[in-house]
């Protein structure tokens, strides 16, 4: 871990911790365990930071494509067929 990511992470989870205490002064609510003080702030953080480091360049996007563009035309014509605009017949 880089020590710009541990900076991020820390301003973060600072912020986090500091919006869910504001919010527990509004409603009244006691959080008497460490574990609930600090779950919701660290999972958030640590989503942030993963997305953060995702690489968006090593994805391959036109295989994904290609995948769908295939796949879609056959699934588009048989839907197209049975598309009933009226009530049923009983």
């Amino acid at each position: 871990m880089e020590i710009k990511n541990i900076i991020v992470f820390l301003i973060i989870f600072i912020s986090l911790m500091w919006f869910q205490h504001n919010d527990d002064i509004k409603y009244n609510k006691k959080r008497i365990n460490l574990y609930d003080q600090i779950k919701i702030p660290v999972i958030a953080t640590i989503f942030i930071v993963l997305i953060k480091d995702f690489d968006y360049n090593d994805l391959n996007y036109k295989e994904c494509a290609n995948i769908f563009i295939t796949t879609t035309p056959a699934i588009s014509s048989t839907l197209n067929d049975n598309i009933f605009l009226g009530p049923p017949d009983f």
